[in-house]
C-alpha cells in the first residue's frame, strides 16, 4: 500500500477511534495519542553561576546521613546532564563545611555557598522521609521545601512573593511512591533499598522545579504492587 494512504488511513481511523470515544465522554486517551501528554513548566529558571546543592536535616528526618550525600548528587548530577547550569560544585564540600557549626549556631545559607566557592545554592530543607504513613502499610512518602539562594547579593531568589507564596518556607517538594510488598519491608536490607529509592525519587522531583517535563507516565499508577 502506498504510504501516503496508509498514513491518513491511519490519522482517519485515530480520528473515528477519538469520534466514538466522545461520544462515551473518554475522549482523553485519543487526545493523548494525537497531542502527546501536556508538560509542567519550569518553577523557575536557575541562572547558570556556579552552583551547591545544599540538603538540610536539622531535625534528622532522614534515616541515614548518607541520604543526604545521595539527594544532594543525584540534583547536581542532573542540573548539569540537562545543561541547566555548567557548574556544580560537590555537595560533600557544603556538608563538610556545614558540619563546622559552632556552639549550636547554623552557619547561614549564603556562607556555606561561599565557604564552597559557590555563587548560588539550591537549599533542600527535608520536611518528611518515611517508608510508612502509619507504620503498617508499606508506602514511602517524603516531602521538601526548596529555596534558591543568591550566594553574591545574600538574598532568596525563588520562591518569592511572585511566586505566590509570600512566607514560605520554600518551595514545597512531595513525593509518594506506590506501595511495596510487605516482604521487602521487613527486612533490613530491603528497607536500606527502599530508602535510597525514596531519595532518589525526592531528587528527581526537585530537579524538575527547575526544567519543562512531563509530570508522570501514563498509567504509572494503575496496577500497584499487591
Amino acid at each position: 500500500m502506498n504510504r501516503t494512504i496508509q498514513t491518513v488511513m491511519t490519522l482517519a481511523l485515530v480520528v473515528a477511534v477519538g469520534a466514538a470515544l466522545g461520544s462515551c465522554n473518554i475522549v482523553g486517551p485519543a487526545a493523548y495519542i494525537i497531542g502527546g501528554q501536556p508538560k509542567v513548566d519550569a518553577q523557575y529558571a536557575l541562572s547558570d553561576r556556579p552552583t551547591v546543592v545544599f540538603v538540610d536535616d536539622p531535625e534528622n528526618i532522614l534515616p541515614h546521613r548518607s541520604l543526604r550525600r545521595l539527594i544532594g548528587d543525584k540534583v547536581s548530577q542532573e542540573l548539569m546532564v540537562r545543561k541547566l547550569v555548567t557548574i556544580t560544585i560537590s555537595p560533600a564540600d557544603a556538608l563538610a563545611v556545614a558540619g563546622r557549626e559552632r556552639f549550636g549556631e547554623q552557619m547561614p545559607i549564603d556562607a556555606i555557598g561561599r565557604a564552597v566557592g559557590a555563587e548560588q545554592v539550591v537549599f533542600i530543607d527535608m520536611v518528611s522521609f518515611s517508608l510508612s504513613p502509619d507504620n503498617v502499610t508499606p508506602r514511602p512518602m517524603g516531602a521538601c521545601q526548596v529555596k534558591v539562594i543568591d550566594v553574591t547579593n545574600r538574598e532568596r531568589l525563588f520562591p518569592t512573593a511572585d511566586d505566590g507564596l509570600r512566607g514560605a518556607s520554600g518551595y514545597p517538594v512531595q513525593v509518594a511512591m506506590r506501595p511495596v510488598s510487605l516482604e521487602r519491608y521487613r527486612t533490613i536490607s530491603s528497607r536500606h533499598q527502599i530508602n535510597e529509592q525514596l531519595a532518589n525519587e525526592i531528587a528527581d522531583q526537585i530537579t524538575k522545579v527547575f526544567y519543562r517535563h512531563v509530570p508522570r507516565e501514563l498509567g504509572r499508577n494503575l496496577n500497584p504492587p499487591r
